[in-house]
């Protein structure tokens, strides 16, 4: 037996034992030149242990052959997330050594921001193609970062019955069911049998060539108006002739397209949903809503509510661009400027005071600073509460009074310790009261204030993660500063 033979025969047993900390040791140790020696059929399950950047350096050091290898065993969804950490003047190089199914499958895969800069990079005239390989869903969506006149100039170079789903799907908003669902799905009659929606179904398979995913097999009427639908283990364990009158299952979901994709999630999360019929007003089928489009919507939500929360607008992403990035920032940053101004006058107003004594400066950082932090928090967890559902403007109130009792008893906790600490480091025992209590009732309306105004943007149907950042954050500074500044005016005359 030679090296190499005995090389591919340890790498075998290797692959063949699983131990997954010793595959990834050994990949780690892999050279350009090692790949020369290995089967393509070695290599495929070789790149999952692999790690992105390791990848990365691999990849740049293989020379032209090596690196098609390499590229043709990786999983469409590891080439794209490769994509994000390679300079995009390289890009061109790595898409060059993709087939037309690979490339179809790596633009499915892909976010937004990636897709635009990987069509820049593609050929026009190598589109229809492509588009022809994807679900219609993902092919609508790649159409919908072009101009009108290009995706409708691509669409008349497709064979018409792909262009045809396409197109409908194109006049749907990207963010409603519409917009989710794809067309391709398996139907059967419901004046059929078992054998008979076998028969159906494998004829449909064979059509889209095998590429249609069954979750749920739908069944329609004449009209193909939606009846109910069937699982692949009540049809398989069905008797041949029983009618699937029998068998239906006819208490079952179903979305129109002008569904907000929120909504949809909220479907697949409360029935515990694999796929979603899409109807129109007549009930008649369009499309379905899969468990993978839902994956993204969650993501892409929860993103949108972190964003808008630290004040970074909903849409800005790391791949934006700078000006861009800034303009969606700008904005919650002008409200925090004149939030600032706002506050310093109050300060201004009450100069006299700060005047005869100065010690109240040093605190005015705690008060603000609690405040807001303490009204934030509260806000997050209210616009999370409206995102699961856990807290709608019926039960409001009693969340809100939650609230108020956590701020409350937060603040008599930081109110006495900030008592202490001022008193020591003043040695006025006044003045230490007077910050504490302010500290106590800052926190407290801090709290409300966190849960009211996500709940007033929802009553005004704004999304209330919009209230979570520096506008929850502003308010809070300037009442904290009327609150403490206010009292201290008020028993001016004990704290002397």
């Amino acid at each position: 037996m030679t090296q190499t033979q005995q090389d591919q025969s340890d790498l075998e047993w290797l692959l063949q034992s699983g131990q997954e900390e010793e595959i990834r040791a050994f990949v780690k140790l892999l050279r350009p030149e090692d790949l020369s020696v290995l089967l393509d059929e070695e290599i495929k399950p070789l790149v999952r242990f692999i790690q992105r950047e390791e990848m990365q350096s691999l990849l740049s050091a293989c020379d032209t052959t090596q690196r098609r290898r390499l590229l043709m065993a990786m999983h469409p969804s590891a080439i794209a997330d490769l994509l994000i950490i390679f300079p995009t003047q390289e890009w061109r190089p790595l898409l060059e050594f993709l087939d037309g199914e690979q490339m179809s499958a790596v633009l499915a895969e892909l976010e937004e921001p990636e897709v635009e800069r990987v069509l820049e990079h593609i050929e026009r005239q190598v589109l229809p193609d492509l588009l022809s390989e994807m679900d219609s869903d993902d092919a609508a969506d790649i159409l919908g970062e072009l101009t009108h006149n290009e995706a409708q100039e691509i669409l008349r170079q497709m064979d018409a019955d792909d262009a045809a789903p396409i197109q409908a799907l194109l006049k749907y908003d990207e963010d409603s069911a519409g917009g989710l669902m794809q067309t391709e799905l398996v139907w059967v009659h419901l004046d059929g049998t078992a054998d008979s929606a076998l028969q159906e179904i494998r004829q449909q398979i064979t059509e889209h060539e095998g590429t249609i995913d069954i979750h749920e097999v739908f069944v329609v009427d004449q009209e193909h108006r939606l009846q109910g639908q069937l699982s692949l283990e009540a049809l398989i364990t069905a008797k041949p002739h029983v009618p699937l009158r029998n068998v239906l299952e006819t208490d079952i979901h179903w979305a129109l397209p002008e569904m907000d994709q929120e909504e949809v999630a909220t479907l697949f999360e409360r029935y515990n949903l694999i796929s979603l019929p899409v109807v129109d007003n007549n009930r008649k089928l369009l499309g379905r809503i899969t468990i993978d489009d839902i994956v993204d919507v969650i993501k892409e939500e929860a993103s949108e509510d972190i964003l808008q929360m630290a004040g970074v607008g909903g849409e800005d992403l790391v791949a934006d661009r700078t000006v861009r990035s800034a303009m969606l920032r700008l904005p919650w940053l002008v409200t925090n400027l004149f939030g600032g101004l706002l506050t310093g006058y109050f300060m201004w107003m009450y100069k006299a005071t700060l005047d005869q004594i100065i010690a109240l400066v040093t605190f005015v950082p705690v008060i603000t600073g609690m405040g807001g932090n303490v009204g934030t928090q509260s806000a997050s967890v209210t616009v999370r509460g409206f995102a699961l559902g856990r807290i709608d403007l019926n039960n409001i109130q009693r969340f809100l009074w939650k609230e108020m009792r956590v701020g409350a008893l937060m603040g008599v906790l930081c109110g006495v310790a900030l008592t202490l600490v001022s008193w020591v480091w003043h040695g006025n025992a006044y003045l230490g009261l007077l910050v504490g209590c302010s500290l106590f009732v800052a926190m407290t309306v801090a709290s409300s204030m966190g849960t009211l105004i996500p709940a007033v943007f929802e009553r005004l149907n704004i999304d209330p993660a919009l209230a979570s950042g520096p506008f929850v954050t502003t308010l809070n500074d300037v009442s904290g500063i009327l609150i403490y500044l206010s009292a201290a005016t008020f028993f001016l005359q004990w704290l002397r």
